[in-house]
């Protein structure tokens, strides 16, 4: 049976086009409470990820909220994150924060979410 890690690995390796390395997955969830991961599945077939961390000062973050490519343009990735935000309430966690990828932005602009800054991204590989 494929585990979550393993599943919520390939989801967002294919979503984001750069690898995530299923066994840093599986030791961060198993040995890291404060993270939570979760699959969203369309006509049964698992189609998206997300994850949510809380940190020690009581904040949440959003995380890897990605959507495999064929299944772009159906509103899993709002679904995803209203999850999230849901998850977040529940856990009585009011401060939430997320880093935003230029294809997510409007999902996250559309429910609320503000702009803070900028961050540049640096890679070692071309």
């Amino acid at each position: 049976m494929l585990l979550i890690a393993d599943l919520f690995a390939a989801i967002a390796s294919q979503s984001f086009k750069y690898k995530v390395d299923r066994q840093i997955i599986k030791v961060l969830s198993n040995n890291d409470r404060s993270m939570r991961m979760f699959i969203c599945f369309y006509n049964d077939i698992p189609a998206a990820c997300g994850l949510i961390f809380y940190d020690q000062y009581g904040y949440a973050g959003l995380h890897m909220i990605g959507t495999l490519p064929e299944f772009r343009g159906k509103g899993l990735a709002h679904q995803m994150t209203i999850h999230l935000l849901n998850e977040c309430i529940k856990d009585k966690k009011m401060r939430v924060v997320l880093h935003a990828s230029e294809a997510g932005e409007r999902v996250y602009l559309k429910l609320g979410f503000t702009p803070l800054k900028q961050i540049v991204t640096y890679s070692l590989l071309n």
